[in-house]
């Protein structure tokens, strides 16, 4: 039954792949959503959310995964604060900022 759930929330999880036009915040956020849905019984969120994040990447977002040192990511708070400061780093937090208030 858990692979049956891990299946089908891994199928509505669209895959975030690094580029720069994606959202990461909203990357992240559908996929505590789906993995919110296909929680088993007795099994603690953040696992799942650890064990399962890979599978909601793909392209340049799984190969940064796969190459960060290994056990580097212990929490979901880790893993979290990383993949945003990878894919939404404060430079392209002012620069948008900047566009919004029209200034280049």
């Amino acid at each position: 039954m858990a692979q049956t759930l891990l299946a089908n929330g891994r199928s509505s999880c669209r895959s975030t792949t690094g580029l720069q036009n994606e959202n990461p915040h909203k990357s992240l956020k559908e996929f505590h959503m789906v993995c919110l849905n296909m929680k088993p019984q007795d099994v603690i969120e953040d696992q799942i959310k650890l064990r399962d994040f890979p599978f909601s990447l793909a392209d340049f977002a799984k190969e940064w995964l796969f190459y960060l040192p290994f056990r580097s990511i212990t929490t979901l708070v880790d893993l979290s604060r990383l993949f945003i400061n990878r894919f939404f780093p404060k430079s392209r937090a002012t620069e948008l900022r900047m566009e919004i208030v029209g200034i280049r």
